[in-house]
C-alpha cells in the first residue's frame, strides 16, 4: 500500500509538472520537464527559457554597436575634427592682417590633429601631453638655437633630443613636440625673430586652440569621451 501510494503521488507530481509546462507556452521542452525532480528544478528550467522582449533588446543593442558602422562614424568624426582644427588655425594664419603679427600654423599641428582627433584615447593625445609637450619642446628648441645658432645641425639635434628627454621626464610625451623644437631651429627668419615668443604663439596658442576644438568635436557622439585624463 505504501509503494502504491508513493507511485500515485509521483505520477500526480509528474502530471502537474507537465501541465505547468504546457501552460508556460511550451517555451521549455518536454524532455527538460521529464527530468524535473522537484519545484526548484522546474524554476531553474524556466529561468533558461528565452524572453522575446529581452532578445529583441539584445538584438537592437548589437545592431547599434555594429563594428562597421562604428568604424565609419569614427572616420567621419576624425575627418571633421582634423578639418575644423587646421581650418581655424589656417584662417587666422592667412587672413588676419600682418599688422597683428599673426602666426598660428606650423607643420607640427598637422601631427597633433592626427592624434587628438584620430587617436583621442592615446596618452599622447591628452591635454597634459598636447599642451606640455608642445610648449616645453618649443622652449628647448629656441634655447638650442640661441646657443648653437652658428652650427644649425648641432642646434637641431640638441634641441630635438633634449625635447624628447624633457617630455619623458615631465610625462608630457607628444611626438609632434619634437617638430616644434626642430622648427624653432630650422624655421624661417620670422620664427627666429620671435625668439621665446615662439613658445607662446604660434606654439602655445595653437595647441590650446586644438585642445578646445577637440573638447567639442570629440564629445559630440554619445560614445565620445575626451579627454580620458587631464593631468596624467
Amino acid at each position: 500500500m505504501m509503494r502504491f501510494g508513493s507511485r500515485t503521488e509521483s505520477s500526480q507530481e509528474q502530471v502537474t509538472i507537465e501541465r505547468e509546462g504546457t501552460n508556460s507556452g511550451g517555451l521549455v521542452g518536454a524532455k527538460d520537464y521529464s527530468l524535473a525532480k522537484d519545484r526548484s528544478t522546474l524554476v531553474n528550467l524556466r529561468m533558461k527559457r528565452t524572453d522575446p522582449i529581452m532578445e529583441e533588446d539584445r538584438k537592437d543593442k548589437t545592431d547599434s554597436q555594429n563594428p562597421a558602422s562604428l568604424k565609419t562614424l569614427e572616420v567621419v568624426q576624425a575627418w571633421i575634427g582634423g578639418f575644423i582644427g587646421i581650418a581655424v588655425l589656417g584662417y587666422v594664419h592667412f587672413n588676419v592682417p600682418d599688422r597683428w603679427d599673426s602666426f598660428m600654423l606650423i607643420s607640427a599641428f598637422g601631427s597633433s590633429a592626427v592624434l587628438v582627433f584620430g587617436d583621442r584615447e592615446s596618452p599622447s593625445s591628452q591635454p597634459r601631453s598636447l599642451i606640455g609637450g608642445h610648449v616645453l619642446s618649443a622652449f628647448v628648441g629656441v634655447l638650442a638655437y640661441k646657443i648653437f645658432h652658428d652650427a644649425p645641425w648641432l642646434a637641431a639635434s640638441v634641441g630635438t633630443a633634449t625635447a624628447i628627454a624633457v617630455m619623458k621626464m615631465t610625462t608630457t610625451l607628444h611626438p609632434p613636440g619634437g617638430a616644434s623644437a626642430l622648427i624653432a631651429v630650422i624655421g624661417t627668419d620670422r620664427i627666429h625673430d620671435l625668439g621665446f615668443l615662439y613658445v607662446i604663439a604660434p606654439v602655445g596658442l595653437g595647441a590650446l586652440t586644438l585642445l578646445l576644438l577637440a573638447l567639442v568635436v570629440n564629445n559630440i557622439p554619445k560614445n565620445g569621451r575626451y579627454p580620458v585624463t587631464w593631468f596624467q
